[in-house]
């Protein structure tokens, strides 16, 4: 197998990471709470279950996509989804809207829904 090449994590993307882990496991324990709250409604509890799914469809489309820019772009990437939002932040890198747009098409050609597409450069 080739290795990939080693690109430094600059400290803002660390942080970022971070930051969106810790949000990622609260929210999956507060509705896994929901999940086991016998006073919650079917309903309710069919939604959570929903949400769960979605927050782990989502991290592992962000975890796919910061793999594939990587690939491709030679760059460290940190990707968040929210909704229908996705936030793609470029840490050291002169910020070019040619990049910028390179990276929006590349996302996009990569998935099937579609998502509102931001590049950030940090």
């Amino acid at each position: 197998a080739a290795e990939s090449p080693t690109i430094s994590e600059s400290e803002i993307i660390t942080a970022m990471r971070v930051q969106k882990e810790e949000e990622h496991l609260e929210s999956t324990k507060l509705l896994q709470e929901i999940l086991l709250n016998n006073s919650k409604t079917v309903q309710e509890k069919n939604d959570a279950y929903e949400q769960i799914k979605n927050l782990n469809n989502n991290k592992s489309i962000e975890e796919k996509l910061e793999k594939d820019l990587i690939e491709k772009f030679n760059k460290n990437f940190f990707v968040q989804i929210k909704d229908n939002n996705i936030k793609i932040v470029l840490a050291n890198t002169k910020e070019s809207s040619s990049l910028a747009n390179e990276i929006i098409v590349y996302v996009n050609s990569k998935l099937e829904s579609n998502y509102y597409c931001t590049v950030k450069f940090e």
